[in-house]
C-alpha cells in the first residue's frame, strides 16, 4: 500500500495526503473519503448522535457510537460489521450479504467487514463486475476503441438496461442524461456501471467497485482526474438523484 510516493507514516493517519490518494493506497486508507454530512451530524462528545453513526463520520468521531472495549471484546467483527456499518445496513434485498460474493463493495472494504471477505483484491471470472466489464468493452468500443459510451452507443444498450423504466416514460436519449454524472456527453465505465446496476441493485450500484476487472483503473474512470474520481464516486447517489429530479422537472 505505502511506498515512496505514499510514506507509511502518512498512510491512514487521519489526514488526507495527496501522495496516498490513489486507489492502490485505498484513497489514503480512507483518509480522503471525507463523506460526513456535518449539516446533519452534530458532534456530541461523550455520547452517540445517531446521525453521526456511520463509517463516514467515524461512528460519532472517536467511535463514540461503537461498543466500549469490554463489550466489543466479546463481539466478532462480522457482528460489528452488521450492526455498525453501511455494508449490511444498506444491502440490496436480493443479497443476504455483500461480503465474500466476488464483487468489491466499498461499504464493506474495511477491517470490521474483513475487507469485504477479500473481494477487493482481484477480479473473479464470472462475477457481476467481470460480466459488466466484458459488456462495457463490447458496447463502448463499438464505434471507436475509446472505452467511453457515447449517446449512440448507449441507445444500443437500451434493450438491456431500459427495463428499469417500467412506466415507459423515457427513451435511450432522455435516459442518458441522469447517468452522465459530470454532463460531458459520454459515459465512462463507472457511469455505465451505475446505469447497468441501477434497477436490480439499488444503492449498491453507486458504491460497488468494478475497476479491478478493467484493464487498469485509469481506463475505468477516464477521462476523470483523481480528484474527479473522488468527487463523483463519493457523491454518485446524490448526483444521480439530483439529475433525475432536474430532468423530471423539465420532462
Amino acid at each position: 500500500l505505502a511506498g515512496w510516493v505514499c510514506p507509511a507514516l502518512k498512510h491512514a493517519n487521519g489526514v488526507c495526503d495527496d501522495g496516498c490518494n490513489v486507489a492502490q493506497c485505498g484513497w489514503d486508507g480512507g483518509d480522503c473519503h471525507q463523506l460526513c454530512d456535518f449539516n446533519e451530524c452534530d458532534i456530541q462528545w461523550g455520547q452517540c448522535n445517531q446521525l453521526c453513526n456511520s463509517s463516514e463520520c467515524d461512528y460519532g468521531f472517536g467511535q463514540q457510537c461503537l461498543p466500549n472495549v469490554d463489550t466489543f471484546g466479546e463481539s466478532d467483527n462480522f457482528t460489528v460489521c452488521a450492526q455498525y456499518t453501511q455494508c449490511n445496513a444498506a444491502r440490496d434485498a436480493e443479497y443476504n450479504s455483500w461480503i465474500a460474493d466476488n464483487n468489491c463493495d466499498e461499504y464493506c472494504n474495511n477491517d470490521w467487514c474483513d475487507f469485504d471477505g477479500g473481494d477487493c483484491t482481484q477480479c473473479v471470472a464470472g462475477s457481476l463486475c467481470n460480466l459488466f466489464w466484458d459488456l462495457f468493452v463490447l458496447f463502448a468500443n463499438g464505434q471507436a476503441v475509446d472505452y467511453l459510451i457515447s449517446g449512440d452507443e448507449f441507445c444500443q444498450l437500451w434493450s438491456l438496461i431500459g427495463s428499469y423504466d417500467t412506466e415507459n416514460r423515457f427513451n435511450c436519449t432522455t435516459a442518458f442524461v441522469p447517468f452522465d454524472l459530470n454532463q460531458d456527453g459520454q459515459l465512462n465505465a463507472f457511469e455505465a456501471q451505475t446505469a447497468a446496476f441501477n434497477k436490480n441493485h439499488g444503492e449498491r450500484a453507486y458504491q460497488v467497485n468494478c475497476s479491478l476487472c478493467a484493464i487498469d483503473v485509469e481506463t475505468y474512470y477516464k477521462p476523470w482526474t483523481w480528484l474527479q474520481v473522488m468527487e463523483y464516486t463519493s457523491n454518485a447517489t446524490k448526483y444521480n438523484v439530483d439529475l433525475w429530479a432536474s430532468f423530471n422537472s423539465t420532462a
